[in-house]
């Protein structure tokens, strides 16, 4: 299969968020772009890590979402460098409401986060779009306001990050990570908490189809930001 049949999926949803901006007398820059997705609820679909399978099923993880920002950013000719963090869970729970990290903490259990790199006017600045706007009300570290001249708030205690230098190797590196930082055990608790906090945005916040989430997204981006 050519590379454009490919990336259709993706450079149509290139298409349809200033489309839909216009629909409603809006202009479109990054900004409108990123925080639509952001706004992908987070869980796992059917093929984790996989950018037409977070579009098509409109979830994902902190490896899917920046993997699928990676190829929306380079079709829209932004240069951008995908990194990755190992940390403690422990460590996190200043970060993440206590009520889903308190079960998990004390067991030693480690993660890997991805973000995002991007090159702008402001130079160099870090985008992560692991949580969507509204778990931002549940004490989750969701940028809601961005002016093009600062990072985004990471979701993962600060930290040594690392450059993955070839994406389609992002998945090999972070599985190879996760079992030498983790014990089995661990890495069983690991997999039920990212259920978990599917599970979280599941039950707290209202599932949209993909269009919905976008207009709401937008709608949003009207209110604080009015033109």
């Amino acid at each position: 299969m050519r590379t454009a049949d490919i990336d259709a999926p993706i450079r149509e949803f290139v298409d349809d968020v200033p489309s839909a901006c216009h629909a409603n007398g809006q202009s479109c820059g990054l900004r409108e772009v990123l925080f639509c997705i952001r706004d992908i609820p987070y869980g796992r679909p059917t093929a984790p890590r996989e950018p037409l399978a977070v579009l098509a099923e409109w979830k994902g993880t902190c490896s899917g979402k920046h993997l699928l920002a990676s190829r929306v950013l380079g079709i829209m000719r932004v240069k951008t460098r995908l990194y990755y963090q190992p940390y403690r869970l422990d460590d996190a729970c200043e970060d993440l409401p206590l009520d889903v990290v308190q079960p998990y903490v004390g067991h030693g259990i480690w993660d890997v986060h991805n973000f995002l790199e991007i090159d702008t006017a402001a130079g160099p600045l870090k985008v992560d779009l692991t949580w969507s706007r509204e778990l931002a009300g549940f004490g989750f570290p969701t940028t809601l306001a961005w002016d093009g001249a600062s990072h985004f708030r990471i979701a993962a205690p600060s930290g040594q990050a690392l450059p993955v230098t070839h994406p389609a190797e992002l998945n090999d590196t972070k599985e190879a990570l996760l079992q030498r930082l983790n014990s089995p055990a661990a890495r069983t608790l690991r997999e039920r908490y990212i259920e978990d906090l599917a599970e979280f945005e599941t039950c707290h916040c209202p599932l949209r189809a993909r269009e919905d989430s976008m207009e709401g997204t937008l709608a949003d981006i009207r209110e604080r930001h009015p033109r």
